[in-house]
């Protein structure tokens, strides 16, 4: 008998869960119940339309949302393309949010309309920052986070994500703080 190798990253992890239990509850989020096939279908998809705005390995990508499935499939579509998730806590305040999205080089947020005007005042600012995602609508300077899972064919699986590729660059109340003289 051949032992199964196990899972060496969060992708890896996420495709054998789908491979394994793919009709098994992945998250209960209220009323929203999404399957471990549909999470890796959905980050997938994600994963290829980040791919085809011009997201490239070690890009960084902000996530500005509170806990929710959206959270979870943007996560693992990021990590999927090579770039890096950017966690951006939702009770931050402007300055704390342009503050990261700025340090960081951040080239597309994932967000919602309530924080909306925010990130658009800090786009006007930014070089680096040229997509903002929206979970729950659009206007006429965003994309929808729904709409580029749809229209989008996954991504076949990852090349060049190696094993010790970076993840994820997570700042803290204490790493956004700003002296002043």
């Amino acid at each position: 008998m051949m032992k199964k190798e196990l899972p060496k990253n969060l992708i890896e992890m996420l495709d054998f869960s789908a491979t394994a239990n793919p009709e098994k509850i992945s998250m209960h989020f209220i009323d929203k119940k999404v399957t471990y096939r549909e999470l890796a279908c959905a980050s997938d998809c994600f994963a290829q339309g980040l791919e085809n705005l011009g997201v490239e390995k070690d890009n960084k990508v902000a996530i500005f949302l509170p806990n929710s499935p959206e959270f979870v499939i943007a996560y693992f579509g990021i990590i999927k393309t090579g770039s890096i998730v950017v966690p951006i806590n939702n009770m931050f305040k402007q300055e704390e949010t342009e503050f990261i999205l700025k340090d960081a080089g951040v080239c597309v947020v994932i967000t919602s309309l309530v924080f909306l005007d925010m990130i658009r005042s800090i786009k006007k600012k930014t070089k680096n920052l040229k997509y903002i995602i929206l979970v729950d609508g659009i206007t006429p300077d965003t994309l929808n986070f729904y709409e580029i899972i749809e229209r989008t064919a996954p991504k076949p699986k990852p090349e060049g994500v190696e094993g010790d590729s970076i993840a994820s660059i997570l700042y803290t109340s204490g790493t956004t703080g700003q002296t002043s003289m």
